[in-house]
């Protein structure tokens, strides 16, 4: 601590000694005292899930949806590991082989590794005329038993790349990871670690259908500009993420998946936090103006599609004058990829893809499929190349991405700003933190209790149409002096500053030398705590896919108290307190939203994945840099007073004020300074 510091401390604690005296430590203050009744959170109780019903939001101009339509790109690219988005890739290096012909096309055996270690397999059907380039279809299967060699009356795989090959498009059927010869891992894992970081198998699907666009591009018989994608099922999920992240299909067809009502029942479907405040016809409205199919079904849950979801995408499509670029078909069938509903795909590329409007050219002739050994890549499997196990790629990609993440860490300001603008987003799409506007906070009031120099206000406080309850005790000073408010954060919640001898020494003495104060409860902590304590996850499939984790939601309180709190004291950004691993949140919460000093405990916490998992357990938070990130928004913001600093944390904390040229607002601390040392700090 600084001599002034020490010097105030002094004079702070002859304060602290004569408030004690006087009678500051007094009766406990509870929010829901008396009698009053609990305010019910409903973060608690309406969870989003798979299977519920949801309106699309809805955006006055296209302006919004263009600002919307941006975050969606990016959220979906975090969701599925791919923010930072992996621009630089090296060319495809392809092996295509072991051609068959048939009556109007051929089809040959690819593979190519579209990350080390991680393989794309399928099989390329080809046009038999000269007719170059010619436009490509990227087709991603679903799960059919069989996968892309799936063969029956409600879904041919191998006769959609012979209706697209003999109308002239070049085709290319791939598999999703754990089918047919992506067989290096199981399809349905999933990885707590893995989610931490943003490795996924949704994450390495839609990273493989970013490089079979790169491979269907690098191809002399294509035309890159006329490039567009189609699949049912987990296949349709696959299209809309595909075209969410990767702006280069000028069409796209995803069958009987989009719905409003179901978002997908497979972990590949599912990464974690994509749909916390999206659904799936919002994402697939990242397509628009260009080219848009829904084919839907009657026998499954797009059945409403002509009704609900074609006119929740339209209204995206109006906005840009471009109605029509929409269009939907549904079939009296069920769930399925049939004749009818490739016919209808048909007439749409053809006159996307190459200005054939003739409904006749999408009748499809009759086929033969080819034979099973024409079409496995790997029908030996010593055939195939070395493989890294999903255990072993899991590793392999959070290595690179800890490794990319190191090196990008800024050593100068000019470093700074790049580095903010390439992980900044990602931090915050992990957090998905809503920052209120003062007319969106709703505080009610429950009563005041006169304190020492002095009122104590009982307050829970909430946004409106969220449903949220925070419990909170302001403290209103007797006289205001200039400087900022306080929220004082715990992860015991405010009893360990408004605790069972009263208001505690910290608290009184920023109220004795006129500061408000604020002292809440984050999410599940202190009377925020249901009775009895429930388990938000239990029951609800990929919880962390529809719904933020509550180490989440307590970082989203602090904000919203802290907009609160503006209001509430007349005042300026506060200065922020947060004590055990409420100090944690605040680092976050202070990145979300500007806050002024930031005192808070490190806790010890160190900077692994198990610790991350156990105690502060929010989705690819360390994809996006996680607390170290984070740092970066306090140089300039009126310092930074840390401690208990785990040794792996505190060489970043370091590097983040020399890199911003701010070490004189960085202050570093043993342990918890005794209060007085703190009240000194906030006054100062």
């Amino acid at each position: 601590m600084s001599s002034c510091i020490c010097a105030g401390a002094a004079l702070l604690s002859a304060t602290l000694a004569s408030l004690i005296q006087a009678g500051a430590a007094g009766s406990p203050i509870s929010v829901y005292d008396q009698g009053i009744e609990r305010i019910p959170d409903t973060r608690l109780s309406d969870l989003r899930a798979i299977e519920r019903t949801y309106s699309m939001p809805e955006c006055a101009s296209l302006e919004e949806w263009e600002a919307r339509a941006a975050w969606l790109r990016d959220h979906v690219r975090a969701s599925t590991g791919l923010l930072p988005w992996p621009g630089q890739r090296p060319p495809v290096e392809a092996h295509v082989f072991d051609r068959y012909v048939g009556e109007g096309y051929s089809v040959e055996k690819v593979y190519f590794e579209s990350r080390p270690g991680l393989f794309v397999t399928g099989n390329l059907y080809r046009p038999l005329d000269t007719q170059e380039p010619f436009p490509a279809v990227a087709s991603p299967h679903g799960h059919w038993q069989l996968g892309r060699l799936h063969h029956d009356d409600l879904g041919s795989l191998p006769g959609r790349g012979i209706g697209l090959a003999r109308r002239g498009m070049v085709a290319f059927l791939y598999d999703m990871m754990g089918y047919v010869d992506a067989d290096q891992m199981e399809h349905r894992w999933s990885d707590a670690r893995g989610n931490l970081w943003g490795v996924s198998v949704a994450g390495m699907q839609t990273f493989n259908s970013v490089r079979v666009l790169d491979f269907l591009s690098s191809l002399p018989d294509v035309d890159p500009d006329r490039l567009a994608v189609t699949g049912a099922s987990g296949g349709g999920t696959q299209t809309f993420l595909l075209v969410a992240v990767d702006e280069r299909p000028a069409a796209a067809a995803p069958v009987n998946m989009v719905s409003a009502s179901f978002q997908g029942g497979c972990i590949c479907e599912n990464p974690p936090g994509l749909r916390v405040q999206t659904l799936n016809p919002e994402i697939v409205s990242t397509m628009a103006p260009k080219p848009l199919l829904l084919v839907s079904c009657t026998g499954d849950w797009t059945a409403n599609t002509p009704e609900v979801e074609g006119p929740m995408v339209r209204s995206v499509y109006e906005l840009y004058g471009e109605p029509s670029g929409v269009r939907w078909t549904q079939v009296d069938a069920a769930h399925n990829y049939n004749r009818e509903s490739r016919e209808d795909v048909y007439e749409f590329l053809n006159e996307a893809l190459m200005g054939n409007s003739d409904p006749a050219a999408a009748v499809e002739a009759p086929f033969e499929a080819p034979p099973v050994e024409a079409l496995r890549v790997f029908a030996d499997p010593s055939e195939a190349p070395p493989r890294l196990t999903r255990e072993e790629l899991t590793e392999s990609l959070i290595e690179e991405k800890a490794r990319a993440f190191s090196e990008a860490y800024p050593e100068s300001r000019r470093e700074l700003e790049r580095f903010v603008d390439t992980y900044g987003p990602a931090l915050n799409h992990s957090l998905l933190v809503d920052v209120p506007s003062p007319e969106q906070i709703q505080v009610t009031e429950l009563g005041d209790t006169e304190v020492p120099c002095g009122v104590a206000r009982r307050l829970v406080i909430g946004r409106a149409g969220v449903g949220d309850a925070i419990p909170a005790v302001l403290l209103l000073p007797e006289v205001r002096r200039p400087g900022r408010p306080v929220l004082l954060v715990s992860d015991s919640g405010k009893s360990a500053f408004i605790g069972p001898r009263g208001i505690g020494d910290l608290a009184s003495t920023l109220l004795a030398f006129g500061r408000p104060v604020l002292a809440i409860d984050p999410f599940l902590t202190g009377e925020a705590v249901p009775e009895p304590p429930i388990d938000r996850a239990a029951g609800i499939e990929f919880f962390a896919t529809y719904n933020k984790t509550d180490a989440a939601e307590r970082v989203q309180d602090i904000v919203t108290a802290s907009v609160a709190l503006v209001d509430l004291a007349g005042r300026p950004e506060p200065a922020l307190v947060g004590l055990g691993d409420a100090g944690l949140w605040c680092l976050l919460a202070a990145w979300a939203y500007p806050h002024g000093p930031v005192a808070c405990d490190l806790a010890d916490f160190p900077l692994d994945d198990s610790a991350f998992l156990e105690r502060l357990d929010i989705p690819l938070l360390r994809q996006a840099g996680d607390l170290r990130t984070a740092l970066l928004a306090r140089p300039g913001h009126g310092g930074l007073l840390v401690w208990n600093v785990h040794p792996s944390f505190e060489p970043w904390i370091s590097r983040a004020f020399s890199a911003s040229s701010a070490a004189s607002e960085l202050e570093v601390a043993d342990s918890r300074p005794q209060d007085a040392r703190l009240a000194a700090w906030l006054l100062r």
